[in-house]
């Protein structure tokens, strides 16, 4: 096994993992491990809009070591399923803006993590993994070519308008209706970004009559959206 410091020196600096072994963090690294999370996360506010988040260090640190585990699965044949999905079962509880925050600026790499399981034909433990996290961390999640599962979308980011909107261009470069909020100011973000684009809600896949009717309260949730941002 390695540590944590230097496979997280490469993802947060060049986007890139060199492992040969699987990642945990060493005895006496958790104070380094933890200063280039922050120097990373403060450099990753600076292009986020609205008030400055604090550092939220358990939630970094286990997003990270969940990520640079994941990188190593993919890479490595040798574990059973079962250890796979065991290792990753993180169920994060993610209270406010800076948690949500936090567990992105590692998860934000999943969709290459995701991409490169797949052309390896890994539609495994690991796959399975990284969609069942998805939806917890919808943040990083909503990037990701899978459903959120059984897990709720939430209506609200910890009320953060940065975080919203980065959610919702997201969201927008690939807008699924089981990634829309029910309701909130993270729903109204999106219809506001789609709108700008002159592109519809997406519309849950319904019965025709519902659909029908879904869609007309979709086309006018948007249209109110537009004259909100116009007035």
């Amino acid at each position: 096994m390695s540590g944590l410091l230097e496979p997280l020196s490469g993802l947060l600096m060049q986007g890139e993992v060199e492992l040969s072994a699987m990642p945990v963090e060493e005895p006496g690294e958790r104070a380094e491990v933890l200063a280039l999370l922050r120097e990373a996360y403060w450099h990753y506010q600076l292009d986020l809009a609205g008030p400055r988040l604090p550092f939220a260090g358990a939630t970094a640190l286990a997003a990270a070591s969940w990520c640079l585990a994941a990188c190593w699965f993919v890479v490595s044949r040798q574990e059973p399923d079962e250890f796979v999905e065991r290792t990753l079962d993180w169920q994060p509880q993610l209270r406010d803006a800076a948690d949500h925050l936090a567990a992105d600026l590692t998860l934000r790499y999943l969709p290459r993590v995701l991409q490169r399981a797949r052309l390896l034909g890994r539609e495994d433990g690991l796959v399975r993994a990284i969609a069942r996290l998805a939806g917890r961390v919808p943040l990083s999640g909503v990037l990701l070519d899978v459903p959120p599962g059984r897990a709720e979308i939430p209506t609200t980011l910890g009320d953060h308008a940065g975080l919203h909107l980065l959610y919702a261009e997201r969201f927008a470069a690939n807008p699924r209706a089981e990634w829309l909020p029910s309701d909130g100011p993270l729903r109204q973000m999106c219809a506001v970004v789609l709108a700008r684009q002159q592109r519809a809600l997406p519309v849950p896949v319904e019965p025709s009559g519902a659909a029908v009717a879904d869609a007309e309260a979709v086309a006018e949730e948007q249209s109110d959206s537009t004259r909100r941002e116009d007035g």
